[in-house]
């Protein structure tokens, strides 16, 4: 784990900026095994433009994606941890952001080997060591050690920015470096931490399914809704027609018995054909019959108004 800017948030996902061939890019080691002849790995630092570079990257980058991001305010005692699966960003949108780097940053970038040490011993060779300085003492034990005793790396990475400063002294930009850029986290799960009192602390986790599902049942119900709310408007525009035209009718017709015959008929059998062409309903026989006698009843009845 390691401490590292995030830069952007959008829908997405989460995304910092870092050396490929660390960890946190998941590129592997881009250099390769080959320590270079100063075994510091200094000669196997890329030259610009040397190689394809980019090649490896896309092959070394096949091993495990997947990586976490904590954020955390101890203050609050409040933690928030991102996990999901890692995709690198296209290399123009990586060089805008290299761009706005001041030109120390980027000698660092070049400099830098993530996730390789430097230098490192155990205690006791720290003491023999520190024995064998002209002006350490006897007596001297692991206590007295300090930082200063002894050499710890950072002359080696000094050295390398000597090296990058004297490459790019005639560049005004200093180019991107093959093995850094940009990568996006593409969250599949998001747990939010609270502590409390006692540990009894608080935790809640969301994944990504939840969210689409949710998501997926917020829609069916807003459809459900729309759909419902449709359905209502055309019953009420149907019947404000039905109605009108009824007005007009026992308006226009001499006898008011037909009109209201002929319209209780066409209603009943007009209900009837569209909801079996529309939804699919089946008409039974006994519907039929119950129409045919309808049909006599309403011709009975308008032979009657006429005599």
């Amino acid at each position: 784990a390691r401490i590292v800017y995030l830069k952007e948030l959008d829908q997405r996902g989460f995304v910092v900026y870092s050396n490929w061939g660390s960890r946190e890019g998941k590129g592997g080691q881009v250099f390769g095994d080959d320590q270079g002849r100063d075994g510091h790995g200094l000669g196997a630092m890329p030259v610009p433009g040397d190689g394809d570079a980019d090649a490896e990257l896309a092959q070394d980058a096949r091993g495990n994606k997947w990586a976490a991001l904590t954020f955390c305010w101890a203050s609050v005692e409040r933690q928030v941890r991102v996990e999901g699966l890692l995709e690198p960003l296209p290399r123009d949108e990586s060089e805008v952001y290299w761009r706005t780097r001041e030109r120390g940053s980027q000698i660092g970038a070049w400099a830098s080997w993530q996730s390789r040490v430097l230098w490192s011993a155990e205690q006791s060779e720290l003491v023999e060591r520190r024995k064998s300085h002209d002006k350490g003492p006897a007596d001297v034990s692991a206590a007295d050690l300090d930082e200063t005793d002894v050499d710890d790396g950072r002359a080696v990475l000094e050295q390398r920015v000597k090296e990058m400063r004297a490459r790019f002294a005639g560049s005004d930009k200093i180019p991107l470096p093959p093995f850094w850029g940009g990568v996006r986290l593409v969250p599949e799960s998001v747990e939010f931490w609270q502590g409390r009192r006692s540990r009894l602390h608080d935790r809640f986790r969301t994944t990504a399914a939840e969210t689409a599902s949710s998501l997926e049942s917020s829609n069916s119900r807003f459809l459900e809704l729309f759909i419902r709310a449709l359905c209502l408007a055309l019953n009420t525009t149907s019947n404000v027609i039905m109605w009108a035209l009824f007005t007009r009718a026992l308006t226009a017709s001499p006898s008011t018995t037909k009109v209201s015959i002929t319209n209780t008929a066409a209603n009943f059998v007009l209900t009837a054909l569209l909801g079996g062409a529309v939804f699919g309903e089946s008409l039974p026989r006994t519907w039929w019959v119950g129409a045919g006698l309808m049909g006599v009843g309403c011709v009975l009845v308008g032979m009657r108004e006429e005599s």
